[in-house]
């Protein structure tokens, strides 16, 4: 089978490659991470919990309670669902999200955060320097 039919096939459904699949489902990951270049994350990008995706998921979380609590006296109410926000529910999520963090993510051992892999349900042991200069 030539490389068009194979792809032809393999778009159609018609072939399956479990490693193919994997292969495109990690490369997606990688891709939206913003970690393209990086091999920390190559082959694994859709089963790691990272740890500078949830920094910024907390750092954002806190930021949208402090607006709320800022400009908005606490509560805001958003018109096109109809769902009202609270700055506590925001700085909830980030706790919670901290406390996860630090159940999973963190090496008491070494003291530095480390990557979460799900596949393994361990954390990743690859600190410091990707080589990525």
């Amino acid at each position: 089978m030539d490389p068009a039919e194979f792809l032809a096939g393999y778009q159609a459904g018609e072939l399956k490659s479990p490693q193919l699949d994997a292969f495109f489902l990690h490369d997606q990951a990688v891709r939206e991470s913003g970690h393209d270049t990086s091999a920390r994350l190559n082959g694994k990008a859709a089963e790691l919990l990272t740890v500078d995706l949830n920094s910024l998921l907390y750092k954002y979380e806190m930021d949208i309670a402090a607006i709320i609590d800022g400009e908005f006296g606490g509560e805001f109410y958003d018109v096109s669902s109809g769902i009202t926000h609270t700055s506590k529910q925001w700085k909830d999520k980030a706790l919670a999200r901290a406390r996860k963090v630090d159940a999973l993510l963190w090496d008491e051992e070494s003291g530095t955060y480390f990557d979460y892999d799900l596949g393994s349900s361990s954390g990743a042991t690859v600190e410091g320097d990707d080589g990525d200069d």
